[in-house]
């Protein structure tokens, strides 16, 4: 809860005047039975017109007032927790820009987007009855109880027998209820998961006839859900039916001894009128508590899990350094070893190896030899678990993020297109990039030519993941995108798996003339791709079996010569 008070806090003079309009609202509703009273008591009995009419227009003065407290305080409340919850989610997703892929597999996507998403719109819910109900309901039940005791010390004592077993009653529910809301927003989680997976992946689901198997596994993680949502709306269904049984038994009592007391002649007509309407009041708002209560849970759970988000530290801490600047974009990996959380092996181990501005240099290897890794090292994606990774022979964790991160051009083994145009796709780069140079830039991918053949060019729209273009013309805009940086270090992931071999070697060949001034990475399957790399590092099993040009490793690595020959005999090249 305290999260909640620490976002109240900016709203100070918002929550002073809801609480003016409450208590406002709280002191006419109450007010209204006792002008009942008056009325019953002092006009009807004495047939007096005047104070009929008299009471008649405070009693609607007074409801008027209350409606409009009501009007108000319900558009504050409002107001306040849109604002509170935008807020949160705000956090929330900088938050997340902060961590290292170490805590994006921890939470996982799905989860942080429930969290961002099904979360913080149950915090909002909570927080407009809070501010609404929170704040009225103890007025409307403490008014209540001074008034219904004020006008009958003897009918009291029902409410003391009453009021402790409802909330009896209701504690227990609530208590069954904690244990199922945090087993169902878990659920809900791989709920979210399992959609995901099936509708990012339907092609493939699709291709390899699975929809079957998809269906039910929705139905088990679905029925689960459903398992839990049955049982918390049974307890649910158990409370309410309770809460009015023992409200309307309350008001039978109260009727049932006031009318005795009115034939002694101990209270009149109008004031039992007036405390059945109190003791109305009271268990209203009981009741309503009894809502704000059952809600109660699913806030906790929720808060716990947007709290656990917000207090979670990257694992990646920003250097210290923002002097420091990459210039010429020398890379060192000096025995650098890396361990991923929870693994028990070393996906790298001891590797050493420099990359020199105006060469290329290339990593290949055997499929979890380690070559990505070495990418995600660079970026600091993670961070290595020994050794050092050195670029001008500054550590690279001594460079700030933003200095790091914009001097290397990455192109992800996974090219990633966002729901934009083609010119806002490789503005990414470079924001105040102009046409020319996108252009300039597609042309070293080798893209200007199906660019130019769409209608609108550069403004072509691109569809979510880029579904409305080909792999390989997606790696050409992924490709052309950190071209256009002009960075310190080029560090291509892999990056020309979907290009034929023809706009593959036209590829290199524009990039070698582009590159002349940064250091050139490039991590491949492919000995093609890299065949005229100036060094190429073998990576077997996350360790460097031996490094240089294609002509020296031929004569005494065996590795690299086993992988020429696999490929260029299944090219037919051999």
């Amino acid at each position: 809860m305290r999260l909640l008070w620490d976002c109240l806090k900016p709203y100070k003079l918002p929550v002073f005047a809801l609480l003016l309009f409450l208590i406002i609202q709280s002191a006419c509703e109450i007010l209204l039975p006792t002008l009942v009273a008056d009325l019953i008591n002092q006009g009807i009995q004495k047939a007096d017109t005047d104070f009929i009419e008299k009471t008649g227009m405070n009693m609607l003065l007074a409801a008027i007032t209350a409606m409009v407290c009501s009007l108000a305080s319900g558009l504050i409340s409002a107001r306040i927790s849109t604002r509170i919850s935008a807020d949160l989610r705000q956090q929330i997703f900088f938050k997340v820009q902060e961590f290292s892929s170490n805590e994006m597999d921890l939470f996982g996507v799905s989860s942080l987007i429930t969290r961002t998403t099904n979360d913080i719109t149950r915090i909002q819910t909570f927080l407009l009855y809070l501010l609404k109900m929170g704040i009225l309901t103890p007025l409307m039940m403490l008014s209540g109880i001074i008034m219904a005791v004020f006008t009958s010390g003897k009918l009291s004592l029902v409410l003391i027998i009453t009021l402790p077993v409802m909330s009896l009653v209701i504690a227990w529910i609530l208590a069954s209820m904690m244990g199922y809301y945090r087993s169902m927003q878990a659920q809900f989680d791989l709920l979210n998961l399992v959609l995901r997976e099936n509708l990012t992946g339907i092609r493939v689901i699709r291709a390899f006839k699975q929809t079957r198997h998809e269906m039910e596994r929705f139905q088990g993680v679905n029925g689960e859900y459903t398992r839990l949502s049955i049982h918390t709306q049974q307890l649910i269904g158990i409370l309410m039916p309770a809460v009015t049984i023992l409200m309307n038994i309350t008001t039978i009592a109260v009727m049932f001894f006031g009318s005795r007391l009115v034939m002694n002649a101990t209270m009149d007509v109008g004031s039992l009128v007036a405390y059945v309407q109190y003791i109305t009041q009271i268990l209203l708002s009981v009741m309503m508590t009894s809502m704000l209560f059952m809600m109660y849970p699913r806030l906790i759970t929720s808060l716990t899990r947007i709290i656990t988000v917000l207090e979670t530290r990257s694992s990646i801490v920003d250097g210290s350094r923002s002097e420091a600047r990459i210039h010429t974009g020398i890379v060192e990996f000096n025995h650098v070893s890396f361990t991923f959380p929870q693994a028990e092996e070393a996906v790298l181990k001891d590797v050493s190896f420099t990359a020199y501005p105006n060469q290329m240099t290339a990593i290949i290897g055997s499929t979890g030899s380690g070559k990505s890794t070495i990418a995600k090292l660079l970026l600091r994606f993670y961070d290595v678990t020994a050794g050092q990774i050195l670029i001008d022979g500054v550590d690279i964790r001594d460079y700030t993020l933003h200095n790091l991160r914009e001097k290397i051009g990455y192109v992800p083994q996974q090219a990633v297109l966002f729901s934009n145009t083609i010119a806002g796709n490789l503005r990414f780069g470079k924001k105040n990039a102009s046409g020319e140079e996108l252009l300039k830039a597609a042309g070293i991918a080798q893209a200007t030519e199906f660019i130019q053949a769409k209608e609108a060019g550069l403004d072509t729209p691109i569809a979510q993941g880029g579904t409305n273009v080909s792999g390989g013309q997606k790696q050409r805009l992924a490709i052309a995108r950190a071209v256009i940086k002009k960075p310190a270090v080029y560090l291509l992931d892999d990056s020309f798996s979907a290009l034929d071999y023809k706009t593959d070697r036209a590829v290199r060949q524009a990039l070698k003339s582009e590159t002349k001034d940064a250091a050139l990475i490039v991590i491949a399957q492919r000995i093609s791709t890299i065949i005229q790399a100036d060094r190429i590092v073998v990576l077997n099993e996350g360790e460097v079996a031996d490094a240089g040009n294609h002509e020296e490793l031929m004569e005494r690595c065996g590795i690299y010569q086993e992988i020429f020959r696999s490929q260029f005999q299944q090219e037919g090249l051999l």
